[in-house]
């Protein structure tokens, strides 16, 4: 117990002789009490935002088509991953298709060619672009038939018509036609056909073609007959004479007809005559050439119908002896003269 009581005695006091208390030593300086230091709270680092998915290369194949195949196409687009714009990219005018960017289609509008840029964006995969060309190729006509026509030398009554043209239309004639023919265009797609001289003459009716349509030309054959020509004069004839036969040309109809048909007899369309008695009687003729779409010609001329010659006198022979009776009976007949 008496050291328990010693130690806590010389503790105490070495405690008062520590704080300066009791005797007359040097100030102590007041102790200084340090400010609390304020937690430091660190935030969490967001992670980076991921980087897009690449992707395959955007597609879209070119348009190559005739004028007048077909009004609308589809696009045909390949690898899209989200949505696509259009900007064109020609330096032309657009004139030759009208593009709906809603369901990619494109209307065809005139023969040319059109160039487009086309972008593909999406949240998720990386952009992409790609160009394509619509090309419309003029329409081609097609091959055209050979316009042929066979007319009389003086028929002008015919033409030519272009059915369907393009564009503006003129006429080339081969080496040597343009002395045979005249063709001179008078609008609403005809050429008037003026023949010159007996020949064939052949060219080509030109159609320039337009934006959408190309040129071509039309062949022609101008097939010129010689006029018909038929110089009726007066006939006459005797009765009892063999029919006579007209000298007609084959390419043209006739039509004959005479004023007295108690005089002679005349075939309508060969003109053949017959003689039926002594007179005189007038014959109407008309005639077309069967190339010719013009009028028929008329034309006549005089029949007269003379006297025939009489047979000449001729004796009969007997053979054989008749009897008196007989003999008298013919002798009347004997010297008959018709």
């Amino acid at each position: 117990m008496k050291y328990k009581t010693l130690t806590i005695l010389i503790s105490t006091s070495l405690l008062l002789t520590g704080c300066g208390g009791g005797g007359g030593g040097e100030p102590v300086s007041p102790a200084v009490t340090p400010e609390p230091t304020k937690p430091t709270t660190t935030l969490p680092t967001p992670d980076a935002k991921p980087s897009k998915q690449p992707r395959m290369q955007l597609n879209i194949e070119d348009i190559e088509i005739t004028y007048g195949e077909k009004s609308d196409i589809t696009l045909l687009i390949q690898n899209q991953m989200g949505n696509l714009t259009y900007e064109q990219v020609s330096t032309d005018y657009n004139n030759v298709a009208e593009l709906d960017p809603f369901s990619n289609t494109l209307t065809i509008l005139n023969a040319g060619e059109l160039t487009y840029k086309v972008t593909d964006t999406s949240d998720d995969y990386q952009t992409s672009s790609s160009t394509f060309t619509v090309k419309v190729k003029k329409a081609q006509a097609p091959t055209p038939l050979l316009k042929e026509v066979i007319l009389d030398q003086k028929d002008t009554s015919r033409y030519f018509t272009v059915d369907n043209a393009r564009g503006n239309l003129s006429v080339e004639l081969d080496s040597g036609s343009s002395t045979l023919v005249d063709l001179q265009y008078v609008g609403g797609y005809r050429f008037t056909i003026t023949p010159k001289n007996p020949g064939v003459a052949t060219g080509f009716i030109v159609d320039t073609g337009n934006p959408n349509y190309a040129g071509y030309k039309i062949p022609f054959k101008i097939d010129i007959k010689e006029a018909i020509t038929n110089n009726f004069s007066n006939i006459e004839m005797k009765f009892g004479a063999q029919p006579l036969h007209q000298t007609l040309s084959s390419e043209a109809t006739y039509t004959f007809s005479a004023n007295d048909p108690e005089i002679i007899s005349i075939d309508q369309t060969s003109g053949t005559i017959q003689a039926l008695k002594v007179g005189r009687t007038y014959v109407d003729v008309t005639y077309k050439s069967i190339h010719s779409n013009q009028a028929a010609t008329h034309d006549g001329f005089y029949v007269d119908i003379v006297k025939g010659d009489r047979p000449t006198a001729f004796n009969a022979t007997m053979t054989q002896a008749l009897p008196y009776s007989t003999l008298t009976q013919c002798s009347g007949i004997v010297n008959l003269v018709t």
